[in-house]
Order: structure tokens, then sequence, then C-alpha cells
């Protein structure tokens, strides 16, 4: 019995797939950014800025308020998560 290939075990969660970051929004743009907790507070993965609303869930690029920046990261796998 073979095993399939899971990327999000991998965590790489691949283009248009739900993720395991929070999600929130960053105050001069509207978009819904994947967020990465710092010592000094949340700070969007794409180097937007400080999150200054966080949302309830998990983000997700297949949203279309969401960061493209954001989930281009992702796809290339997120560093020091």
């Amino acid at each position: 019995m073979s095993q399939r290939f899971d990327p999000a075990a991998t965590g790489n969660p691949g283009p248009g797939r739900a993720t395991g970051f929070e999600a929130g929004l960053v105050e001069i743009d509207g978009v819904i950014h994947a967020i990465r907790r710092r010592i000094l507070g949340r700070y969007a993965i794409c180097g937007a800025g400080r999150v200054t609303h966080a949302l309830a869930g998990r983000f997700d690029s297949r949203d279309s308020r969401s960061c493209r920046d954001c989930a281009a990261v992702l796809a290339d796998g997120p560093s020091g998560a």
C-alpha cells in the first residue's frame, strides 16, 4: 500500500489552500494578510507592516480579499514560522 504525498504535511500548503497562519488586516491597505507573531506584535509575512486588526480564522489564499504577496511567500515556503 503506497502513501499519498500531502504538501500540507511538509509545512508548504501549496497554492490555493488554507494555512495554519492567523489572518489579519494592515491599516493602510485593507486586504487580508497572513500573520507572523513577533516579540513586538503581529506582522504581515509579506512585509506590508504591523497588523492592526486580527481576524477570526486562518489565512486562506483562495479568498479574493487575501494578499497575493502573502500567498506567494507561503507558496515558496515560509521561513522562521
